[in-house]
């Protein structure tokens, strides 16, 4: 699985959240790293990396909508194609976790037609690819089972 934390630290009012709450997250206190990110994205709900890591505790909490909501926030506010990337990728993740293969299969698709022609990402393409692949067996299994 990609693991990303983006681990750019802004020079603002709200540094000091984001960057609790990114040492949080790569200490895997997700708890604490989901409060301070919630903080710092209410200071700045303009910055798609504040939206970004806050997704990523929510999504390991098992927060699977609100996660949702704020990768999509990341996507919609982020200028760098890295952290759409990633966004897009996280929401992807998000889908297979919530156990819904067509919609698992829709944004593995929606990730894949953003990066598959980023050379940064060839990894990440390549596992989305045999995500893909899976999410479209189970939706097929599923249909058959009907």
């Amino acid at each position: 699985m990609r693991l990303f934390f983006i681990l750019l630290i802004p020079f603002s009012a709200s540094a000091t959240s984001l960057d609790n709450g990114l040492h949080a997250l790569q200490a895997a206190d997700y708890p604490a790293a989901a409060q301070e990110l919630r903080v710092a994205v209410a200071e700045r709900p303009g910055d798609a990396i504040a939206h970004f890591n806050y997704a990523s505790a929510l999504r390991e909490l098992g927060q699977y909508e609100d996660a949702l909501g704020e990768y999509q926030a990341a996507v919609r506010e982020a200028r760098d194609p890295v952290v759409r990337s990633d966004a897009l990728y996280g929401i992807a993740l998000v889908r297979n976790q919530q156990g819904e293969p067509t919609r698992a299969a829709e944004a593995w698709r929606d990730y894949l037609s953003f990066a598959e022609n980023r050379p940064a990402d060839a990894s990440a393409v390549e596992i989305a690819r045999v995500n893909l692949a899976a999410a479209e067996r189970e939706q097929g299994m599923r249909k058959a089972s009907r």
